[in-house]
C-alpha cells in the first residue's frame, strides 16, 4: 500500500480495494453478500472505534457499535441510516430461513438509504467492475452500495488514523 505526501493511502489502492470487494460479493450467493457484506462493514465500525482509543471492546453487537461511533462523531447521521438499512435486511435473511436471494426491493431499500456520496463511490465503482455472467439483476446494486460503502468507511478510518499521529 502506498500512501501519498499527508500520509493517507492513494486513491488506487481504495479502488483496488473497491473492486476486489465487489468482485467477491457479486460471484456469491446472496445470503453469503448479505452476510459478508454486514462483517465488512461491522469491521470497519470497529476499526474506527479503536483509532482513538485501541482498548475498544469488539464484544458489542452491531448496533451498538453504530450507537457509540455515531456518540463520539465517527460516523454521521447517513452513514447510520446505511448501516441500519443494511442490519435490517441482513435480519430478514435472519428471520425468514428459507431466504436465498436479494429482491429488487432490497436493492430499492439500501439505494434509498445511501447518501449521494455513496451513490457517487457506486457509479464509479460499477463502471470499472464487469457483472457476473451468471447475474439475475436483483443484487448487484445492493452488493455495489456495500462495496461502496466499505470503501468510504476505509478512507475515514485512515484519515484519523493519520490525525491521531
Amino acid at each position: 500500500m502506498t500512501t501519498n505526501d499527508n500520509g493517507l493511502q492513494n486513491l488506487d489502492w481504495f479502488s483496488h480495494v473497491a473492486k476486489r470487494t465487489l468482485a467477491q460479493l457479486n460471484h456469491s450467493v446472496d445470503l453469503y453478500a448479505v452476510l459478508r457484506g454486514q462483517l465488512w462493514m461491522e469491521q470497519d465500525v470497529l476499526d474506527l472505534l479503536r483509532v482513538g482509543s485501541p482498548e475498544e471492546n469488539c464484544k458489542l453487537g452491531f448496533r451498538k457499535m453504530i450507537g457509540r461511533a455515531r456518540k463520539r462523531g465517527l460516523l454521521d447521521e447517513a452513514d447510520v441510516t446505511f448501516l441500519k438499512a443494511l442490519y435490517k435486511v441482513r435480519n430478514c435473511f435472519a428471520h425468514e430461513l428459507e431466504r436465498e436471494t436479494l429482491t429488487r426491493k432490497d436493492d430499492d431499500y439500501l439505494f434509498e438509504a445511501s447518501d449521494e456520496t455513496i451513490r457517487i463511490l457506486y457509479a464509479g465503482l460499477t463502471v470499472e467492475v464487469e457483472e457476473p455472467e451468471t447475474s439475475r439483476g436483483e443484487g448487484l446494486r445492493f452488493r455495489g452500495l456495500i462495496a461502496a460503502m466499505h470503501v468510504r468507511l476505509l478512507k475515514l478510518i485512515a484519515r484519523l488514523k493519520v490525525e491521531h499521529r
